[in-house]
């Protein structure tokens, strides 16, 4: 059998003690997750709603998502980062810190008693390790009982977040917010290759200009210009009929998930979050599917702020090539 260093001994238990001993408390989310729900914007229904929908700077024709929704985002992704860094902290101590550790935490912090250690021989060392460890196995709390209607409550929550996942989330993709979007996207990937293709057969059936001192000119610019415009304008139409299909997708899954989420505040509710649940470990499981809850708004709200750029990112496109030279058309599209 290997032998353990006998500092390697003490160093461990001294930093199971001091780990606790600097414990900081989780800070638990206690509010409804619904609110957050209904704030998310119902994507465009048109590239022109969506183009009103955004920030546009006119100087460069470019798109920007506007700024609410860029702080709406930044307030989800900051409470599910607190959610995941509590649940951090609790896997570190699955059960409730007793008298025992805590007393033992207190000593380990008094420079006179410091300063005891660092005398002691290496046996002494160990034997004091050996003791202190025995001491927090002693010590640790026992799991404890939980409340009948405490424990109904975080079984009912975990059959919540169990059949959303099932039938909405990335175990279901098709029926999944991001199956939805990603089915949309392709639709229009495809289209818009297809208009690329178009655009250049459509320009090679343009007879080039008259030579000028023996080099060819090209094509005729307005009429490239033209091909490029009638391409976005097909284009315009064509997403404007994917973004009706995309909402009506979108008000069925919002139909399917907000009374999921409505029972799963109700319940959070019902025991107060997280003031009646006893146990640590129990306290972490909430947690984890809090997480995944939110998730489910945070999903909602990314996908809400791509559709909004994209489509206004076409009507931009069509406003820069309305506006550009000529000469950004001789020969080429």
């Amino acid at each position: 059998m290997k032998k353990i260093p006998l500092r390697a001994l003490f160093l461990a238990g001294l930093s199971l003690i001091t780990s606790i001993a600097q414990a900081q408390t989780p800070v638990f989310y206690s509010e409804p997750l619904i609110p957050y729900f209904s704030k998310v914007p119902t994507p465009p229904a048109s590239v022109a709603e969506a183009f009103k929908m955004s920030a546009y700077d006119a100087s460069t024709y470019t798109i920007t998502s506007p700024a609410y929704l860029t702080e709406f985002r930044s307030k989800l992704s900051s409470i599910q980062e607190d959610i995941q860094i509590s649940s951090a902290m609790l896997s570190m101590n699955a059960g409730p810190s007793t008298d025992t550790q805590m007393k033992l935490a207190a000593q380990m912090q008094d420079p006179v008693f410091q300063k005891k250690i660092e005398a002691m021989s290496q046996q002494e060392k160990m034997e004091f390790a050996m003791k202190m460890q025995q001491e927090m196995a002693a010590g640790s709390a026992p799991v404890q009982a939980e409340d009948e209607d405490v424990a109904e409550v975080i079984n009912e929550i975990a059959e919540i977040t169990t059949n959303l996942n099932t039938k909405h989330g990335l175990l279901n993709f098709e029926n999944s917010l991001n199956g939805k979007y990603s089915a949309y996207s392709q639709k229009i990937k495809e289209y818009n290759l297809k208009m690329q293709e178009w655009e250049m057969a459509e320009v090679a059936k343009l007879p080039n200009l008259p030579q000028k001192m023996g080099v060819s000119a090209g094509k005729d610019p307005q009429k490239v210009k033209n091909i490029k415009l009638a391409s976005i304008n097909k284009q315009i139409e064509f997403m404007d009929q994917q973004l009706k299909a995309f909402n009506i997708e979108w008000n069925k899954y919002l139909q399917a998930v907000r009374p999921q989420l409505t029972k799963a505040d109700q319940r959070f509710a019902k025991i107060e979050y997280y003031k009646r649940v006893r146990n640590n470990a129990f306290k972490n499981t909430l947690l984890a599917h809090q997480g995944t809850l939110l998730s489910y708004v945070q999903t909602m709200a990314e996908i809400s702020e791509l559709i909004i750029k994209e489509s206004a990112e076409l009507q931009a496109l069509k406003l820069k090539v309305e506006h550009a030279p000529l000469t950004e058309y001789e020969g080429n599209l």
